[in-house]
């Protein structure tokens, strides 16, 4: 699957296709090389001359890969090299979940089951190497080759303590901690949110305008996730009941294994009925994806 270009922004000549538009920086496919993209930031005439926050997400970006570079992990966005102009990463020509996912005709629940662990097993990494995301959401999630997923994007993260340059989603965003410390706690509520929206293909409240979200968030009311697969796990991640990645990583392997060996033992139940359309049996098709753990 391959995505349009986009061609209405400026591009610079080491770019011959745009591939993302953001509030401070741009990607776009390499001109030498279209296995590769290169992420810049906007130039600050462009964007606000008295700002800098555009150079300031790109440095401290190019300082997170620095540091994960020296213990890479497949769950991050692969660093090809930084220069003076950018940043050079791995191309994924997927694109992000959110987009994945409306140009797919379908995404098996085990496949969305196995996203949600390899995005947590990441996110647990990034806690371990001092960096906290802050702004985790599906369009922060890319989907490569193998349809694994690839976290990318910190410009606007903390990086051992550092301010972080941007918040949270309202969707995502622990409430009440705009004006406070990083903590891994953020990413752990919009864990949270992002599990939700992986299994139920939509975010929490989604119908909801935003600042009736935050208000719902602060009075511990979330969506009814009754008899929801990992919805246990979602609550327990926006209730604070974690206090690492890794237990939420533990949670959502076991209740994956469960949900596999259901499957399993579903396929090789005899039936009692052998004519499947008066069957109560569901007949389930087969697993398809291939986990990287």
């Amino acid at each position: 699957m391959t995505f349009q270009p986009i061609r209405t922004f400026p591009i610079r000549p080491e770019v011959k296709d745009l591939l993302a538009v953001g509030t401070t920086g741009y990607v776009g496919v390499c001109r030498d090389d279209s296995n590769c993209v290169l992420k810049w930031h906007r130039p600050t005439e462009e964007y606000n001359p008295k700002d800098t926050d555009c150079l300031r997400e790109i440095e401290i970006e190019k300082k997170i890969y620095a540091c994960l570079s020296q213990n890479p992990h497949h769950g991050i966005a692969k660093l090809v090299r930084t220069a003076p102009e950018g940043i050079y990463l791995e191309r994924y020509r997927n694109g992000n979940v959110a987009d994945y996912i409306k140009k797919v005709s379908e995404v098996t629940l085990e496949t969305r089951l196995h996203w949600a662990l390899q995005v947590t097993e990441a996110v647990s990494y990034l806690h371990d190497m001092g960096v906290i995301h802050y702004d985790l959401k599906p369009r922060n999630l890319l989907v490569d080759d193998s349809l694994h997923i690839r976290v990318c994007d910190f410009g606007g993260s903390s990086f051992k303590g550092s301010v972080p340059m941007v918040g949270p989603c309202t969707r995502y965003a622990l409430p009440g901690q705009w004006d406070c410390p990083p903590t891994v706690q953020v990413d752990l509520f919009a864990l949270g949110s992002l599990i939700y929206e992986l299994i139920k293909n939509e975010p929490p409240f989604h119908d909801q305008p935003s600042d009736q979200v935050e208000n719902l968030y602060m009075r511990n009311n979330f969506p009814n996730m009754e008899y929801m697969q990992c919805g246990d796990i979602i609550k327990k991640c926006w209730r604070q009941e974690y206090i690492a990645a890794q237990e939420v990583y533990e949670a959502l392997r076991i209740e994956t294994q469960q949900h596999l060996e259901g499957i399993r033992q579903l396929k090789t139940e005899p039936l009692a009925n052998p004519n499947p359309l008066s069957s109560s049996h569901t007949i389930c098709l087969p697993l398809r994806f291939e986990p990287c753990y």
